[in-house]
């Protein structure tokens, strides 16, 4: 890789071998780099896309060997003669249980690196302790902190060999992190989780009182707690995590505040980063930065938040049960794909060779389901494609409606999830990847969506035969749509981590969602009628029997649900809590679309792909070649109307013929989806209804909805916040005080309270809309020229309007954000005037 920047410094001598010696190139690197805009990549005629996405997946700690520097070359060898000459001066030293007790916190933290996702040989496995735990055996029966370290040693081992174990059944690990059978590392498979947890009680009991117990008890508790949880054993699970729960925070509230690491000098306390160099390729591997203290101890706290709600679950006693487990992991990609470590994932829905909690396997639960299925096939996108039947209790009460149903549903049925089997599992799966591969796995999944689309079309002509329903179909379509609508989302959250799209292409990530739920709206609101008709149904069924007072079903009924409760549910569904949820999605992405697309680099065909060296159109190298390469997945989504680039480019120049009127429009969206979204989280039970989560009776429902809410109500706000923002720096047309005096800094407007009634102003009170920001004077300098001369001819130099500078905007993708992500808009500096810079300089 080359610049035009002088380093000033010697470049490394690559001409040598290997093996004989390293030269470090960190400095060199970073100052030859600072040129380099960011996000952008190495480009040249040969390298492409693929080329591009290859390196970005080398450069993971997980695959690459990477660089180090001359003092990971250290000699000394951390083996089994170290750990006995260790571990003696250690039970010797007055300070020797402070020192196991750091020796502790750092295994900690290469346990929890290990558990978020980085390889076991690079985390774990660079311990000399772990490698050579039997070397404590016998100093562990005379002195205690030597055994409360052995102990919680081998509970760690067996915690990561059921991870490894069940990730190798499931078939969803990569070689380079589960495959350990050419690491020869000793799991302890033939060790008893039962003799582990005695000997982690036992040695808790002899370090009772010192800083060493609550980090034993945190390896018991964490292992009781796993291993509950596979084999359902939920009581058992519950206890264990109060525990657990109660022995984390004793660690960050007691032991850790007196625990000093000394930086990131690891090889004092046993670690060698390079212990395992033997393994991978012939060349020294990259020191894998560990996880801190504070953020391991956040992540095994949300570890029990997790857990603690798949312990309040119902027991999977019917095919039925399943539901509430399959909406929690799928409800929302925050959850089901980037939140949720690969420690849980493996051990609720992977467990025991696709086993769903240790005890069916899931596709024997899917065809169990569908011969189970008599009542009509209300699917809903949550329930990740599982039949959800009608919210009635009474076994009479559904028969009354079962009669409704032919006996060729069950059938279809069973066509429908064998094949939707794979579609569910594979999205599933991808989160479990490193996220280059995550993303074409997830192209590969738009492939086969698009074939279950077609199919399900035709299924939904023949379920609404037998159900006599009138209408377009609604009942798969919807839900293909919606498996759609979530691989899209994950599909662009890890391309956006990945910092691939240059940000004149925020836009279409979000031109992308906004038509995807435009169909799924419309198929969802024809479900939603059709679902309150069957509600309705069953409400006169009952009424038909109560009026009956002869009927032998008088008596029965009489135990039953009352009708106006049935009623009730019906009114629920008339209000469409579901279609507001779509509605408000959908104004949101609007919204951000056309922020971005006023806001966004000008977009110009004879530019490269990330807009800095002109290239000619024959060289393939355009604006929309890139377009179809980082979107070509995108396309395959099945939606309506597929956007190609021109179509995207015209909306774009449309949007930015005038800023003002734009951003108006995108403020009304944002202010259409904050209302929306009010209304939602008003109330948990409607919003939880709005997630599909109603039928789920616990609180964990209800807080999860309004949480998930409440964060798309946060960004909404957000977002409006920056269009008042952005709203600042409109043109305003000159006057004669402009001409006379300078123009003034203007200040970001404080957040406005959208509640409040009548229209929203912009600075200096004035209302925001097509008359407030003239004729487009936001486009590039280089395309308005023509029109300003015509315009203002006549009028001399003084009625030159003032220079304007457009923030920066981005927006952030991460766990803790929503859907849609949040965007943020970056304050530029006040400008003088000998200093001016528009979009055209820019670029």
């Amino acid at each position: 890789m080359e610049t035009n920047g002088d380093a000033g410094q010697q470049r490394p001598d690559n001409g040598k071998k290997p093996d004989e010696s390293f030269v470090d190139i960190t400095q060199w690197l970073e100052t030859e780099t600072s040129a380099l805009p960011t996000g952008h990549v190495v480009r040249s005629e040969s390298f492409l896309m693929i080329d591009a996405m290859m390196a970005i997946e080398i450069m993971t700690p997980k695959m690459d060997a990477g660089l180090v520097t001359d003092e990971d070359l250290r000699t000394p060898a951390l083996d089994r003669a170290w750990v006995e000459a260790t571990a003696d001066r250690l039970a010797a030293s007055e300070h020797g249980d402070r020192d196991i007790t750091a020796t502790m916190v750092a295994l900690l933290l290469a346990e929890t690196s290990f558990l978020y996702g980085l390889p076991l040989a690079d985390t774990l496995f660079t311990c000399a302790y772990v490698q050579h735990v039997d070397a404590l055996d016998v100093l562990a029966t005379d002195h205690p902190a030597i055994a409360a370290l052995r102990a919680s040693i081998r509970g760690t081992i067996k915690l990561a060999g059921g991870v490894v174990t069940l990730m190798r059944q499931a078939g969803v690990y990569e070689d380079e992190d589960f495959s350990t059978e050419a690491h020869h590392f000793d799991l302890l498979p033939d060790v008893r989780e039962i003799d582990i947890v005695a000997d982690l009680v036992a040695a808790e009991k002899r370090v009772k009182g010192t800083d060493l117990a609550p980090l034993v008890a945190l390896h018991r508790h964490a292992l009781v707690a796993f291993s509950r949880v596979s084999v359902r054993d939920m009581e058992a699970a519950s206890d264990a995590i109060g525990l657990w729960r109660r022995a984390l925070d004793t660690v960050r509230d007691q032991v850790v505040p007196n625990v000093e690491l000394g930086g990131e000098d690891w090889w004092a306390w046993g670690f060698n980063p390079r212990a395992n160099r033997k393994l991978v390729v012939g060349c020294p591997p990259r020191n894998i930065k560990l996880m801190g203290v504070e953020p391991a101890l956040d992540f095994w706290s949300k570890l029990t938040t997790h857990f603690s709600i798949l312990a309040s679950l119902p027991p999977v006693i019917r095919a039925v049960d399943i539901l509430p487990l399959t909406t929690y992991l799928s409800s929302t990609p925050s959850i089901g794909f980037t939140a949720i470590p690969r420690a849980l994932l493996q051990y609720v829905l992977l467990a025991h060779d696709l086993r769903m909690l240790g005890t069916v396997p899931f596709s024997q639960w899917v065809k169990q389901l569908c011969a189970e299925s008599a009542d009509p096939p209300y699917l809903t996108p949550m329930a990740c494609g599982l039949v959800a039947s009608v919210a009635v209790t009474d076994a009479r009460a559904r028969a009354m409606l079962a009669k409704q149903v032919d006996e060729r549903v069950a059938p279809v049925l069973r066509t429908v999830f064998q094949t939707l089997d794979r579609n569910i599992l594979d999205l599933l799966r991808s989160g479990l990847h490193n996220p280059a591969r995550q993303r074409r796995m997830i192209a590969k999944i738009f492939k086969y969506l698009d074939q279950t689309q077609a199919a399900a079309e035709e299924w939904d002509v023949q379920l609404q035969e037998v159900m006599r329903e009138t209408g377009d179909p609604f009942y798969l379509t919807t839900f293909t749509y919606a498996l759609k609508l979530r691989a899209m989302v994950h599909y662009i959250d890890v391309g956006s981590s990945l910092a691939i799209y240059a940000p004149r292409e925020l836009p279409a990530l979000y031109y992308h969602i906004d038509h995807l739920l435009s169909a799924l709206g419309s198929t969802l609101d024809r479900q939603a009628r059709c679902a309150t008709y069957a509600h309705l149904r069953v409400a006169h069924a009952l009424d038909a029997v109560q009026l009956r007072p002869s009927s032998a079903l008088r008596k029965r009924a009489g135990k039953t649900k009352p009708a106006p409760q049935f009623a009730a549910v019906a009114t629920d569904l008339l209000a469409d809590p579901e279609w507001r949820w779509i509605d408000a999605r959908r104004a949101m992405a609007a919204g951000m679309f056309l922020i971005l697309a006023v806001t966004g680099e000008p977009l110009n065909e004879d530019l490269g792909g990330e807009g800095d060296t002109p290239r000619t159109a024959g060289k393939g190298y355009g604006w929309r070649l890139q377009y179809v390469q980082r979107f070509r997945a995108l396309h395959a989504a099945g939606t309506p109307e597929p956007r190609t680039a021109d179509v995207y480019l015209a909306d774009v120049n449309q949007a930015r013929a005038s800023p003002a009127a734009t951003l108006a429009a995108a403020s009304a969206h944002l202010a259409m989806a904050h209302a929306h979204l009010a209304a939602l989280a008003s109330s948990a039970e409607r919003a939880a209804q709005a997630l599909h989560l109603g039928g789920l009776l616990g609180d964990w429902a209800r807080e999860h909805a309004v949480q998930v809410v409440q964060g798309l109500l946060d960004t909404c706000i957000a977002s409006q916040t920056a269009v008042e923002q952005l709203g600042a720096y409109l043109p305003r047309p000159a006057t004669p005080e402009t001409k006379k005096s300078p123009q003034p800094q203007l200040k970001a407007p404080a957040r406005h309270n959208h509640g409040k009634k009548g229209g929203k102003k912009g600075p200096a009170g004035k209302k925001r809309g097509p008359s407030a920001g003239g004729r487009g004077k936001g486009k590039p300098a280089a395309k308005q020229q023509e029109r300003e001369e015509g315009d203002e001819e006549g009028l001399g130099e003084d009625a030159a309007e003032p220079q304007i500078v457009w923030p920066a905007v981005r927006v952030e993708f991460g766990p803790e954000s929503s859907v849609f992500g949040r965007l943020v808009v970056e304050q530029p500096e006040v400008v003088e005037e000998q200093v001016v810079e528009n979009a055209e300089t820019r670029a």
